[in-house]
């Protein structure tokens, strides 16, 4: 029935995942340290090209110890006192690692909110700058207007060529170049405040789509280390469970050592081992 195990696994589509959780599935069944560890690690080893390769060597590592005259006791103590800091460190990791994807998903929350903000202010500005324009070409062009009234009053009129004749047509010649000139400089000011307006908006816009683009991955990010924080803390509360001393004759060492060794060449075998 054990070497069934191999077959079986031999048929399973991936390497990493299905490794680890036939590991974790004899784990739990002979309450193991060792098969635990290697569980842990053939999870991790799907985030690296070398990972599989490593967890194999650690198999064979485990096999020579499980074989050996002491291994009844030392294999469990050696990886109890060795993986249980490890897997107090990794967890901090991970949650530290899951705090700083959180923190810059908020930052770039944040940001992307104040733009928008920015824009809409913009836009009301932009807005108001075209109304404004408008309701000024419209008054200019009632000032031209009545001062092409008032010339036109003054040409038909032919009025003797006096000082104050001339003095008056100055002033209304002067007061329309005036207004004309003051009228062009707004107008342009303001043309040119909506340019840089709708310049910094097509700015804002892009820098929305870049961070709403970051947020994405970091959201990618987040449920990838949340998954991840989850096995850690799996794996934490398995060793917890299983490093508690406990009493056991040498049949019931011997027969758990056996079933152990078993389920590592099996795994070891299906990871492409030699058997």
């Amino acid at each position: 029935a054990l070497r069934s195990n191999a077959i079986v696994l031999r048929r399973a589509a991936g390497g990493g995942a299905q490794i680890a959780a036939f590991l974790e599935t004899k784990a739990q069944q002979l309450d193991s340290v060792d098969l635990t560890v290697l569980s842990h690690a053939a999870m991790l080893a799907q985030r690296s090209p070398e990972g599989l390769d490593k967890v194999k060597d650690m198999i064979r590592g485990m096999i020579v110890q499980k074989q050996s005259e002491l291994a009844s006791h030392t294999t469990r103590s050696h990886y109890c006192d060795s993986e249980m800091p490890k897997a107090k460190e990794e967890l901090r990791k991970v949650k530290d690692q899951l705090d700083e994807t959180c923190a810059e998903h908020d930052k770039l929350s944040a940001k992307i909110a104040e733009l928008k903000d920015e824009n809409d202010d913009l836009f009301a500005a932009v807005a108001k700058l075209q109304q404004n324009i408008s309701e000024s070409q419209a008054q200019r062009d009632r000032e031209h207007a009545a001062y092409a009234e008032v010339k036109a009053r003054y040409e038909a009129s032919h009025p003797e060529d006096t000082d104050e004749a001339m003095k008056a047509q100055i002033k209304v010649e002067t007061e329309e170049a005036d207004r004309s000139l003051a009228f062009r400089r707004w107008h342009s000011d303001a043309s040119a405040s909506i340019k840089e307006d709708n310049k910094k908006i097509r700015l804002n816009n892009v820098a929305i789509i870049k961070m709403s683009t970051d947020i994405a991955a970091s959201v990618r990010d987040e449920q990838t280390q949340r998954d991840l924080l989850q096995a850690v803390e799996k794996y934490q509360r398995q060793l917890e469970k299983q490093c508690v001393v406990r009493t056991e004759t040498y049949e019931e060492r011997k027969q758990r050592r056996d079933q152990e060794i078993e389920s590592m060449r099996d795994a070891y075998e299906t990871l492409g081992g030699a058997d």
